[in-house]
């Protein structure tokens, strides 16, 4: 486990350190210490895998067909 400060995350994801404290919670944001003011941390990994998007579904809903062939457009008027 790699923990890292916000601004090294930030510099990872590609965004900025004020996205990183408001994501915090989504990207595995840990308090160390406890003092007044904990220091953020985060796992890089995890924050990494946060961020990946998620996988396009296997099946695809298929697509509803006329009966007649065509499709139920409106026509376009300019």
């Amino acid at each position: 486990m790699t923990l890292v400060d916000a601004a090294t995350l930030a510099r990872e994801l590609g965004v900025s350190r004020d996205y990183v404290y408001d994501h915090r919670d989504e990207l595995g944001g840990r308090r160390i210490g406890d003092g007044e003011r904990p220091r953020l941390r985060f796992d890089l990994g995890e924050a990494l895998a946060a961020r990946q998007p998620s996988p396009e579904p296997t099946h695809a809903t298929p697509r509803r067909h006329s009966p007649n062939g065509h499709s139920n457009l409106l026509p376009v008027v300019e």
